[in-house]
């Protein structure tokens, strides 16, 4: 197979542009990386750049087009950047005739969708987990129409496939309540084995020693959902208690001065402190040196970051939101139901100073349950190439 992808940068110019490993979105790099070695699939695909342009060619000839494309606001040049790179794939499209798939990342489904009609090519539609589930449940319907306006397009006018990462979002009931036929996988990631093999020789976590600090972690980009702020207020109870306690908050985003604000407020200075994003080389080592990993997100909670948390052998704080208790519950993690923080606090004290198996556990099933990239990555290429059985 060979596929036209068209795609955002998702920030992997440390990558792409420097030749350094990514931060983020191990996800796309490991797609790029399988199908640019890949023996039997090629692509080529084309991504928009606000400065750089350049063409990064892999060992089976696939290449990535980076195309320079001038905007003064992230988001203006998001929207233009979809009739911007559909032209650029139609350049390619009409000098190269031999391309089975057009494989459109997030907001650039559509484009595939539409690609695929013109050219007579099958469409793949791919997303990395979506919230628009939960603001159609909740009936956002604003929200839906203008913040989510491409994943409500993708839903209603889908590819004809789409593959979706499975982080506990229910991303399938969203696309089946306006598109019952269409065919819509949900898919784990994968993990990178060395890394599990990193992760998974960190001793695991069996006591939370009273007596001396107990050290939390928040791995998340610092966006809305993800609710840093709920973290803080379980350090804030926790040392109202007695405990000596301290948060280290990794990731960046749109939310940073707000839950800067959060811990004068609470004065937790002292406590707290926001680290910045790490890359995934950095992981291990930097998971080593807590507890409990705290994951509290407004939709679900499944995802890499849990994933490593858990192969880490860290004890996991999560909330019951999405799918998460689908993998993770009392007898393997702490639990906290919908927002509150005084029971969640109750359970931690309650594990102070005794021995456990929670992070055991949760280490054992995470491990059992997620392929290595190259197993998840054959998975998705058989799927598409199953597409023609649909019909």
């Amino acid at each position: 197979m060979k596929f036209l992808i068209v795609s955002d940068m998702f920030s992997l110019e440390s990558w792409l542009i420097d030749g350094n490993e990514p931060e983020i979105m191990p996800a796309v790099y490991e797609l790029y990386k399988f199908l640019g070695n890949h023996s039997e699939h090629t692509f080529d695909a084309v991504i928009a750049h606000p400065s750089v342009n350049k063409v990064v060619e892999f060992p089976n000839g696939s290449k990535v087009y980076i195309h320079k494309l001038k905007a003064p606001f992230y988001y203006i040049r998001k929207f233009i950047s979809l009739p911007f790179l559909k032209r650029k794939a139609k350049i390619l499209l009409k000098k190269n005739l031999d391309y089975t798939h057009v494989y459109g990342m997030t907001i650039y489904a559509n484009v595939a969708r539409e690609l695929g009609v013109e050219y007579n090519l099958k469409s793949v539609g791919r997303l990395f987990g979506s919230l628009i589930w939960d603001v159609l449940k909740k009936g956002k319907w604003l929200k839906s129409k203008t913040r989510f306006h491409y994943q409500l397009r993708e839903i209603k006018t889908p590819c004809e496939l789409t593959i979706c990462t499975e982080d506990g979002t229910e991303f399938n009931k969203a696309i089946n309540k306006y598109s019952p036929r269409s065919k819509v996988h949900l898919l784990y990631n994968g993990v990178n084995q060395k890394l599990k093999e990193k992760l998974t020789s960190i001793p695991v976590i069996k006591i939370i020693d009273g007596y001396n600090e107990i050290k939390f972690c928040y791995i998340a980009r610092l966006t809305y959902w993800k609710r840093q702020d709920l973290a803080l207020d379980i350090i804030a109870k926790l040392k109202a208690n007695g405990l000596k306690v301290s948060l280290d908050i990794y990731g960046r985003g749109e939310e940073e001065l707000r839950i800067r604000n959060r811990i004068i407020k609470l004065n937790l200075s002292d406590e707290v402190s926001i680290k910045g994003s790490i890359s995934h080389a950095q992981v291990p080592s930097v998971l080593s040196e807590y507890q409990v990993a705290m994951f509290l997100y407004d939709a679900s909670n499944l995802g890499n970051a849990m994933w490593e948390a858990a192969l880490s052998g860290r004890l996991i704080l999560t909330r019951d939101t999405g799918k998460t208790t689908n993998i993770f519950n009392k007898k393997n993690a702490i639990i906290m139901s919908d927002e509150n923080t005084d029971k969640v606090v109750s359970d931690i004290l309650e594990l102070v100073n005794h021995n456990f198996t929670l992070a055991q556990e949760s280490r054992r099933i995470v491990h059992s349950l997620l392929p290595n990239w190259h197993d998840r990555l054959e998975e998705e290429m058989r799927l598409i190439s199953c597409m023609n059985l649909y019909e």
